[in-house]
């Protein structure tokens, strides 16, 4: 995750804002909306064994 410092002045809104733009910028946002339903495969081995 990174970093992001709020600047001297700058409102709550502003801070979020440029805050989210960051996040989307780097793509963790999308990374994490990628894994969130993930459901890894099982093994061929344990289908082999029903």
């Amino acid at each position: 995750m990174s970093e992001i410092k709020r600047k001297k002045g700058e409102s709550f809104e502003a801070f979020m804002r440029r805050t989210k733009q960051s996040w989307r910028n780097s793509g963790s946002i999308l990374q994490a909306r990628k894994i969130q339903y993930f459901i890894p495969s099982k093994s061929k081995n344990v289908g082999k064994k029903r």
